[in-house]
């Protein structure tokens, strides 16, 4: 695998602020066209596919026109914006192992995490692209389509944001947990008895724990 100057070259002149921006407005256009087949709107002037045409992928998940549409916008706009890096989304092919291996960096995105919540009209969906270095996830951002807020994050340059549809920035930063038991976030889909078993042991050994489900990467 190469090393930090070819991936630099590959990122280009852009400083890491400024990419981590250009991610920032990647996802809020890719969040845009996933909003537009959420309102049963139009795309490229084209009828949108039918709200409830809803295809199966071979894992039985549900694949949408949301899906797709902030697919080809990620990909349209990470290609754009650092020709050199290969985009790697959920809903494209995946190359073989042996050429990933040599890749200095690439985008690993997943154009609609929560297409289940999609479906079920609550707003916990998102759009998640990273930028994947040396083998591991650097520089993340996380869009919440109906609220146009975006979580965006730096490893390298320890930093994270929340920021609002109007722009503004929050910095996020850890802390120390203030109440009497812990806090357990949890999918609203999955979990199941294994989950049940874990937050049982959290009870026992702390006292309490307050579960809250809410879908898709939002959680994080």
């Amino acid at each position: 695998m190469t090393g930090p100057a070819a991936i630099q070259r590959a990122l280009g002149a852009m400083s890491r602020t400024e990419l981590r921006h250009a991610v920032e407005a990647a996802v809020t256009a890719a969040g845009t066209a996933v909003m537009t087949v959420y309102a049963g709107g139009t795309l490229g002037g084209a009828e949108a596919p039918p709200y409830g045409d809803v295809q199966l992928k071979a894992d039985q998940s549900p694949l949408t026109a949301a899906d797709l549409a902030s697919h080809e916008s990620l990909v349209s706009s990470l290609s754009t914006m650092t020709p050199g890096v290969p985009v790697v989304s959920e809903e494209g092919g995946l190359p073989p192992a042996e050429e990933r291996a040599a890749w200095a960096a690439y985008w690993l995105i997943d154009p609609l995490d929560g297409t289940k919540e999609f479906l079920a009209r609550n707003g916990e969906f998102t759009v998640n692209v990273a930028l994947i270095e040396r083998g591991r996830p650097t520089l993340g951002v996380v869009g919440v389509p109906v609220t146009q807020v975006l979580f965006s994050g730096d490893a390298e340059q320890r930093i994270a944001d929340r920021v609002s549809a109007a722009g503004d920035r929050q910095r996020l930063s850890t802390r120390t947990y203030p109440g009497s038991c812990p806090v357990v976030v949890a999918s609203r889909r999955h979990g199941g008895e294994q989950l049940a078993a874990l937050l049982e042991q959290l009870a026992q050994a702390g006292g309490g724990v307050e579960l809250r489900n809410v879908g898709s990467s939002l959680k994080f």
